[in-house]
């Protein structure tokens, strides 16, 4: 049918604002929809990685308890092997910690929380929970002491190589070593290193014959010592009273 054009214009304006009338609510529909979608997207996410967080410090939590159980453990054997050398060596044993380390950085010097009223005096030795030596109480106060490990640079000792070579121990922050020796046709290594206490009845080993060595022209040979003694800092100091 034919439509002069200005009704034919008329026409196709009138369809295009019934369509905008007709499909107005529906794309507003449509966006609402998209919106909330959106929105539960977002909050499906953020609970998401809140869930995981959570998680994760449970994981931290459990894990730090796993390891603590461990050095509990670990700690009862300590414990326990340190009162079956008590028994066997028939001695006295008194437990001590670290609590403070001396801020020198060429020093080795631990402060432990025992001290007279504990009975502790200078020059008591101290041992790990394995009966190999630490160090030597120098310095002792009411309820702490100063303690001076083997590899301080000023701790010294008279001690045994094998049975029938004696020697200076000293210490050093490179590693302890012994001093001293004209002879070193009967060491090993891996020869054991002890030293006898007066007041104590039995041999306190301290390590091993790591190598030997002498300078040229020198009149004595050095003896590096591979220490057996545990870390200090981590684990149960015994006072040997």
């Amino acid at each position: 049918m034919y439509l002069p054009p200005q009704l034919k214009f008329k026409h196709i304006a009138f369809g295009c604002i019934l369509l905008v009338f007709l499909f107005s609510p529906f794309h507003n529909f449509v966006t609402h929809i998209a919106v909330f979608f959106s929105q539960q997207h977002i909050i499906n996410q953020e609970t998401a990685l809140s869930r995981i967080e959570e998680l994760r410090k449970q994981n931290i939590a459990l894990m730090l308890k796993v390891r603590q159980g461990q050095f509990l453990q670990q700690e009862n054997a300590r414990l326990k092997q340190a009162l079956r050398l008590q028994e066997e060596k028939k001695c006295t044993l008194i437990a001590t910690r670290v609590i403070m380390f001396d801020l020198s950085m060429w020093r080795r010097i631990a402060i432990v929380n025992c001290g007279k009223r504990q009975g502790l005096r200078e020059g008591l030795i101290a041992i790990d929970a394995r009966g190999f030596l630490v160090g030597k109480i120098i310095e002792v106060q009411n309820n702490y002491s100063r303690l001076m490990l083997i590899d301080d640079p000023d701790f010294s000792m008279p001690v045994f190589i094998g049975n029938d070579t004696v020697g200076m121990l000293t210490g050093g922050l490179d590693g302890a070593k012994i001093m001293y020796i004209d002879n070193t046709e009967h060491i090993k290594e891996r020869d054991k290193i002890w030293c006898k206490i007066s007041y104590v009845g039995f041999p306190v080993y301290i390590g091993e014959v790591k190598a030997t060595y002498t300078n040229r022209n020198a009149l004595f040979w050095d003896i590096e010592v591979n220490l057996l003694s545990e870390n200090p800092l981590l684990y149960d100091i015994f006072i040997i009273k």
